[in-house]
């Protein structure tokens, strides 16, 4: 069931998980027609899938992809101590159907060569350098090396959803994304209003997580707590059950 959902172009991202449901999904759309669409109809047309429930993500304020405490050798660490967090921002310019076809060719490859994105786009080599450049430059392409789950260490991973004070939620952000191992930290609409994904050495790492939660604001109150027993979609990858690559999909949800 979880494969059949994350071979949709609008599933971004897939997680079996424990707490409340079975299979967590982040989707994305062009439009919330599109979205509306995919939650509405297709997702309860596939089989097995009894329920859905879905809160609209408002605004992603931090999205990495940082390792947990303790599971990185010191050379390592020493290379990626120093991690940028912050506020996602839209990009400043406008992305047209060339730039969009681009993208999802490093999607296929993020390894492919200018020459190859030239010849599969029918772009020359000179114009794909230079839409690249603009693509980075504006914070409309984001490049990021991330290794399948067989071969990460085996830490796990939380979605944790939470209530904060309206008042305090910018305030939240900036404490909880200063926190190791956190990947995301997202406003979103419905029970709760904060969610955060978090990666620890062991799941009992938990406890003293949240601890630092209700430190920076005692009247934060963890409402959810999804682990994460098996990535089955990230972005364009489909995984098996080892952590392996077993397919390559299209994330062109337009």
């Amino acid at each position: 069931m979880a494969t059949a959902i994350a071979e949709d172009a609008h599933a971004v991202y897939v997680d079996i998980v424990s707490g409340g449901s079975d299979i967590l999904v982040l989707a994305g759309a062009a439009s919330s027609a599109a979205l509306a669409a995919f939650v509405l109809d297709r997702l309860p047309d596939i089989a097995g899938v009894d329920a859905v429930v879905s809160q609209p993500v408002v605004a992603v304020h931090v999205e990495s992809g940082f390792a947990a405490p303790g599971v990185l050798p010191r050379g390592a660490r020493e290379l990626l101590k120093g991690d940028r967090r912050g506020t996602l921002r839209p990009s400043v310019g406008r992305v047209d159907d060339l730039d969009w076809l681009i993208c999802l060719e490093l999607s296929r490859d993020g390894r492919a060569s200018v020459a190859d994105i030239a010849r599969a786009t029918g772009a020359s080599s000179s114009t794909v350098a230079r839409r690249l450049s603009r693509l980075v430059t504006e914070g409309a392409l984001r490049v990021r090396a991330k290794l399948v789950p067989s071969a990460r260490p085996r830490s796990p991973v939380v979605w944790l959803g939470m209530r904060v004070p309206p008042a305090a939620v910018s305030e939240t952000v900036r404490d909880i994304a200063r926190l190791t191992g956190v990947n995301n930290v997202s406003l979103v609409a419905g029970a709760h209003n904060l969610l955060t994904k978090v990666t620890l050495p062991h799941l009992a790492a938990l406890e003293a997580f949240e601890a630092k939660i209700h430190q920076s604001n005692p009247d934060i109150l963890v409402a959810s707590r999804r682990v994460v027993l098996e990535q089955v979609r990230h972005l364009s990858r489909i995984f098996d059950a080892r952590g392996d690559v077993a397919q390559i999909v299209s994330i062109d949800h337009r």
